[in-house]
């Protein structure tokens, strides 16, 4: 009877090793499985970031010309909801600046967090002033943000200069002035005649 007690007990002894040797490697085999399945879910997370993060593409040209930005002309308000009517798929925000310490309101138009323009009102806030391009998204017949200086066909410009800034003007519209900085293009400043 002893014999089988001891037989027993090595008997269970040895079930117990098997299943713990059992245990370890199924717990190697789900250590292995989650951690298979936790860089497959980040690989996955980062291929969506990376097609859901692509370029989005303006959802038409936007062109400034002597007439004005899009739809903007000399007499649409300075009101953002209006603004952003005539800019459709653009985002128009309203801001504050400070001109020589008085606040001021300015519209910011951005694409795809992109900045595209700015746009001052008149003193008294009801018209638009002037548009300011700072991006080569938007269209201009003439010269593009970014564009050398020497680029341009200067028979159709007066430029003048200060310091490092270059003005330049067309010979035949008083509503565009094109700013060059160290020779580059970097702002094309629309002002309607009133």
């Amino acid at each position: 009877m002893s014999c089988n007690v001891l037989c027993r007990n090595k008997i269970l002894q040895s079930r117990r090793r098997r299943a713990l040797k059992t245990t370890k490697s199924h717990e190697k085999v789900l250590y292995f499985f989650m951690r298979t399945l936790t860089l497959f879910f980040i690989a996955t997370a980062f291929i969506f970031t990376a097609c859901s993060s692509e370029v989005k593409k303006l959802p038409y040209n936007l062109e400034i010309s002597h007439k004005g930005i899009g739809l903007i002309n000399s007499e649409t308000p300075f009101e953002t909801a209006i603004i952003s009517s005539k800019l459709l798929g653009f985002d128009a925000q309203k801001f504050t600046f400070f001109e020589a310490g008085t606040p001021r309101p300015i519209i910011r138009v951005t694409f795809n967090d992109k900045e595209m323009a700015l746009i001052y009102p008149t003193k008294n806030l009801k018209l638009i002033h002037s548009i300011i391009v700072l991006n080569s998204d938007v269209k201009n017949f003439d010269a593009t943000i970014g564009m050398n200086l020497e680029d341009i066909n200067q028979k159709k410009f007066t430029c003048k200069s200060s310091d490092e800034d270059i003005t330049c003007k067309l010979n035949y519209s008083n509503t565009l002035e094109y700013l060059f900085k160290n020779k580059i293009l970097k702002e094309i400043i629309w002002t309607p005649i009133r």
